[in-house]
């Protein structure tokens, strides 16, 4: 049996080289052994890792066949053979070789040939190559201070001798924490400034939504910072107006301002929830910031409520058909194509799943009859379908007597069409997306062959 008590199998040289060195001494276990059990963080909160008490046999001076054992243990871990490694490292690591104690470390870390990682024992080990200048032991014992026994201080001072050392991890780690922490007092900082900003940002009479020329919708783009949808309002028309120009001149983006006044500002952030916007880039008479939209406006909690009564709403297909339109519609010599199959996969999934308002008439006999609306351009008549109540509240001129149903994708595949309507459009007051019976007929196609 080896030190762990693991079964030799066949003898190897390693083995015979083991049977010397280990000839003449009582046989070993990891859980019981003497020279393993004086350290213990899990049991001894107040156990330093950094003052690990010499646990193990006492170390012998010379190399007394320290290198052998080391390069035959490398040898067996390039075979395969980890439980043969082990019991060579331990020879070495005896001996006072910091490479073989770090090696060690490593193993106990992440457990080995079956047996459960051992964090303890590995900071015993790693502690012994550590003190004796190892780097990479000094960095993963400061790691493990840091992390997994809540001795950041210790932990630190470790992780800060291997990067002066020239430890490349222990120095990409300390960068690490130098930004998590500008970013945590920026983070403090904004979060104290941020409710006078909001006060003064709200409290002027009129601000300024960026609006998209395609979508008739308050432009919206994808934060790169946080990946978080966004929209931009400016306190001063200038600003927002020289901001119109510059994406105009950068990125071909056709956009307008639209003026809100005070009073309806809380109803207008309001309707960015429905579109999937979850944060704001607001320019108060040049003072920049980013802020959730929540900070300004609370949401409604709708989990509560039965699926059935809540309502309405599409937020990540609307924002999923904000993304595509303003895509599809904007002129560009050379468009990502791969971009644009991406954007028309996402919709087309999204919309599968979606729940629509369908306004309709109810005659007295019961017969039902649809509100048709003409595209201007196509001269098409196409059945309108909201995907919120605010897009629903946009429709100009609704006729009295209208009711609303709720319908979903697999009910609109598959409706008849009366004879003077072309097909569906979506959200005609802002989106005006046409749903066509190709596109249905598309997507049943894909469904087949996708056996969805």
């Amino acid at each position: 049996m080896g030190i762990f008590g693991f079964g030799r199998g066949k003898k190897t040289a390693a083995d015979d080289a083991l049977d010397k060195e280990e000839k003449g001494k009582a046989k070993a276990d990891p859980q019981e052994s003497p020279d393993m059990e004086k350290a213990d963080l899990q049991e001894s909160p107040d156990t330093q890792a950094g003052d690990l008490q010499e646990d193990l046999e006492t170390e012998e001076e010379g190399d007394n066949g320290t290198l052998s054992f080391y390069n035959m243990a490398e040898d067996a871990m390039e075979q395969g053979d980890e439980e043969a490694a082990f019991r060579l490292y331990t020879s070495a690591a005896r001996k006072g070789c910091a490479p073989a104690q770090f090696e060690l470390g490593q193993m106990m870390e992440s457990g080995f040939a079956g047996h459960d990682a051992d964090p303890v024992k590995a900071a015993q080990w790693y502690q012994k190559a550590a003190d004796q200048g190892d780097s990479a032991a000094q960095f993963n014992l400061g790691y493990l201070c840091y992390n997994n026994f809540d001795k950041k201080e210790e932990g630190l001072a470790w992780i800060q001798k291997a990067a002066a050392a020239g430890d490349e991890a222990a120095q990409e780690f300390i960068r690490s924490l130098q930004v998590l922490e500008k970013r945590r007092a920026d983070q403090q900082r904004l979060k104290a400034n941020l409710t006078s900003w909001l006060r003064h940002f709200t409290g002027h009479a009129t601000v300024y939504f960026i609006i998209s020329n395609l979508t008739r919708m308050p432009y919206i783009e994808e934060n790169p910072d946080n990946h978080e949808c966004r929209v931009y309002l400016f306190s001063l028309k200038d600003s927002a107006q020289t901001f119109v120009r510059k994406m105009l001149e950068a990125k071909g983006h056709p956009l307008s301002i639209r003026e809100v006044a005070h009073k309806d500002l809380l109803e207008q952030l309001a309707r960015l929830y429905p579109m999937g916007v979850s944060s704001m880039h607001i320019d108060d008479e040049g003072n920049e910031y980013e802020t959730f939209l929540y900070e300004l406006v609370k949401r409604r909690d709708f989990s509560k409520i039965p699926e059935n009564k809540r309502p309405i709403e599409n937020p990540d297909l609307l924002r999923s058909m904000l993304y595509f339109i303003e895509e599809f519609r904007r002129t560009e010599k050379n468009p990502d194509m791969d971009y644009r199959r991406k954007l028309d996969r996402d919709m087309t999934m999204l919309l599968q799943s979606g729940r629509f308002i369908l306004p309709v008439f109810r005659e007295k006999n019961g017969a039902v009859k649809y509100l048709l609306m003409k595209n201007p351009q196509t001269r098409q008549s196409l059945i309108p379908v909201f995907t919120d109540n605010f897009a629903l509240n946009d429709l100009p001129n609704r006729p009295a007597g209208l009711q609303y149903m709720v319908t979903d994708f697999d009910h609109m595949m598959s409706f008849t069409f009366p004879a003077d309507a072309n097909g569906f459009v979506v959200d005609p007051a802002g989106l005006a997306l046409p749903l066509l019976p190709a596109f249905f007929k598309a997507v049943a196609e894909l469904r087949k062959r996708t056996n969805v």
